[in-house]
């Protein structure tokens, strides 16, 4: 799967402050102008995307509903610009707080060194990240699983320049 933006988990840590969802917290993938999928990963949560349409989501093979578009592939709904008017200021609002979460998370510090910039070269498979704010440069991908470890007090920020790649059958472990 492939989304440009940034991947924020909702968790709180004493070095980080927690970075504000609002209704962007009802995704789990949430873009602007594009979500392309290579099957057959599965989605657990919904997936919006504004201001494009829904036929800039590819590769779920959505079964359309009045306000939404649900999958196989997806535990949830997908929503796009266009569905209905509800379904429009929804995503509206949910962007809107998806872009102060995005200016909160880039003017975090301190800036990130060491460890913490391109982590893996920009790959994170295999990796074990601790709690902290990370900056990928260019692309982050992932063509392997790899492991967050911490509490659930604990935040990870991934400021990513580029787009972020996760590989078919990748996971992602909260540990």
């Amino acid at each position: 799967m492939m989304v440009s933006g940034i991947l924020i988990t909702h968790v709180n840590t004493a070095q980080l402050t927690c970075v504000e969802l609002g209704e962007a917290t009802r995704f789990a993938v949430l873009a602007g102008t594009g979500v392309t999928n290579i099957p057959s990963s599965v989605i657990a949560g919904d997936i919006g995307i504004y201001p494009a349409p829904e036929s800039y989501i590819t590769g779920f093979a959505q079964t359309g509903w009045l306000g939404y578009s649900t999958s196989n592939q997806v535990i949830g709904y997908i929503y796009a610009a266009g569905m209905n008017e509800i379904t429009d200021s929804m995503l509206i609002q949910a962007k809107s707080d998806l872009n102060k979460a995005y200016y909160n998370a880039v003017g975090m510090t301190p800036a990130p060194t060491y460890t913490f910039l391109n982590p893996g070269a920009g790959n994170m498979a295999g990796s074990n990240l601790i709690p902290g704010l990370y900056k990928f440069t260019g692309d982050a991908i992932a063509t392997r699983d790899f492991t967050l470890t911490g509490s659930s007090n604990d935040v990870w920020v991934f400021q990513i320049g580029g787009a972020l790649k996760i590989g078919n059958g990748v996971h992602v472990t909260l540990a």
